[in-house]
């Protein structure tokens, strides 16, 4: 069996064994592959593991699809081994040195090692960075002793093979990372992110919660978008573009390449051409030597100086002055010995093919998902970003108070979801925020339902100022932050009146 893990927000497990399931589910020929015990997944704290034979071809493209298709999930890691137990150092040491890993990088890679610790975790590797260089070491030397003289090389950045490390109980499994070195959550759409952003992961999380079905056409608004996490991370669900395609575009962008243009003119590619296209382009980045700004400050051993040195966000992902770092490639898989490429190609053809023109279909009203801010520079974010994503035709931003927003074609929405102001936020008018949205969902959105994020320790008291009974409520940590998302029913708010 192979074994995948895709850690989550505590509280988005439940959503997130729901696209896995769906995924498989496709892949294996329905259901019964399911109930037939060759794919299992199972929930755990902040994550779902999943087991599938390796017997059926899904097998094969699973890791493919979840890495592209995954809206709500931060990683996927597959095991490589373990869990073994561990009382010390040198334990650590010696099961890492005794893994072949030539199936898994050449002397000519580099890696990365990140540690997780959970509970009951041996006095001498509580050090994260001590440990991960515990792991890089016992790597580092069996290919010196095997080679002599060559041996691979870190990145933190850009990493061929990144390597997460989880202890727990006096046990640790090791696992490689198809998503890469960083996490799900930066689609790519993003080129700066802005103070206090909500993660994609997140939105993403919130619509499949708040239960929000664009194929009947319900009219989703977020009054309070910031930049536009949420109205965005809808449109692409609407039209249903893999965020994994939207990461590898943006990427291609970045580094100034137009993989739909000939001869100076931009064409419209059918799926076939316009994967074989990504793919082309993605490789000949690959080929090309990294950017000198990063790629040569990265590539050495010192795991603490680099960390120390403000390179990274609190996740250990590259930012230089609040811009994500444009070196990072996506899909690590492309570099790795066992890479698949025809079932990589398939997988983006069908990606591409699965893609929706809402426009194109003939709706009325194509636009039914909208975005509202009172702050000029979020909207403009929030454009770039629609923009960026292949959205903005499918949302519309709007730069407006809540108090003066009105939506067009007489449009009410049937969905709220958004997330206003809170302390973590470092918003000082976080209650008049929320009595402004109070006062909004009852004069203009009746009929639907509102879905409220909110953290921190006043979020009951912020909640309290909708002075409504929430519907329902769902609990969410990310990033040691408790978080409270609540329905409120508005219809039964205009008819109490």
């Amino acid at each position: 069996m192979r074994e995948f893990f895709v850690p989550c927000a505590a509280g988005l497990e439940t959503i997130v064994e729901m696209e896995m399931r769906r995924i498989t589910e496709q892949l294996a020929g329905g259901r019964d592959a399911l109930d037939g015990g060759s794919v299992v997944t199972k929930q755990s704290k902040r994550g779902v593991t999943l087991w599938v034979s390796k017997d059926i071809p899904a097998a094969v493209q699973l890791p493919y699809w979840l890495t592209v298709c995954l809206r709500t999930g931060q990683r996927v890691l597959e095991r490589i081994d373990g869990p073994v137990e561990l009382r010390e150092r040198d334990d650590l040491w010696s099961w890492v040195n005794a893994i072949d890993w030539r199936p898994y990088m050449s002397v000519q890679d580099t890696l990365s090692v990140q540690v997780t610790l959970g509970n009951d975790v041996p006095s001498d590797l509580r050090h994260t960075h001590f440990t991960a260089l515990t792991v890089k070491d016992a790597i580092v030397k069996q290919f010196l002793t095997r080679d002599k003289s060559a041996r691979p090389s870190v990145d933190f950045v850009d990493p061929d093979l990144p390597l997460f490390v989880y202890l727990h109980q006096g046990r640790g499994t090791l696992y490689r990372a198809w998503s890469g070195a960083g996490s799900l959550h930066k689609r790519g759409y993003r080129k700066k992110m802005p103070k206090a952003a909500l993660r994609e992961t997140m939105a993403a999380g919130m619509l499949y919660v708040s239960q929000w079905d664009p194929q009947s056409r319900q009219v989703l608004l977020d009054p309070m978008c910031g930049s536009g996490t949420i109205p965005i991370e809808a449109a692409l669900m609407a039209t249903r573009r893999m965020p994994g395609v939207v990461r590898l575009e943006t990427f291609l962008a970045d580094m100034n390449v137009e993989p739909y243009r000939t001869k100076g003119t931009r064409v419209a590619p059918d799926a076939e051409s316009r994967a074989v296209s990504l793919l082309t382009h993605l490789h000949r980045t690959y080929d090309a030597p990294p950017r000198p700004s990063l790629g040569e400050d990265c590539r050495h051993d010192n795991y603490g100086d680099d960390l120390d040195g403000g390179l990274y966000d609190s996740d250990g992902d590259s930012v230089i002055n609040g811009m994500m770092s444009p070196v990072v490639r996506p899909f690590p898989f492309c570099r790795w010995p066992d890479f698949d490429e025809p079932v990589w190609r398939s997988v983006l053809r069908k990606c591409v093919e699965g893609e929706r023109d809402i426009a194109a279909e003939g709706a009325e009203a194509p636009v039914i998902i909208y975005g509202s801010d009172r702050q000029e520079g979020a909207i403009a974010m929030a454009r770039d970003a629609a923009r960026r994503a292949g959205v903005s035709e499918h949302v519309q931003l709007s730069h407006n108070d809540i108090a003066h927003l009105q939506l067009p074609h007489r449009h009410k929405p049937d969905v709220i979801v958004s997330n206003p102001p809170w302390d973590i936020r470092l918003n000082s008018d976080a209650g008049a925020a929320w009595e402004a949205m109070r006062a909004f969902v009852c004069e203009r959105a009746g009929g639907g339902r509102a879905w409220l994020l909110c953290g921190g320790d006043a979020r009951d008291e912020l909640f309290g100022a909708m002075r409504m009974r929430a519907a329902k409520k769902r609990r969410i940590v990310q990033g040691g932050v408790e978080m409270s998302l609540r329905a409120f029913d508005i219809w039964d708010l205009h008819r109490d009146r």
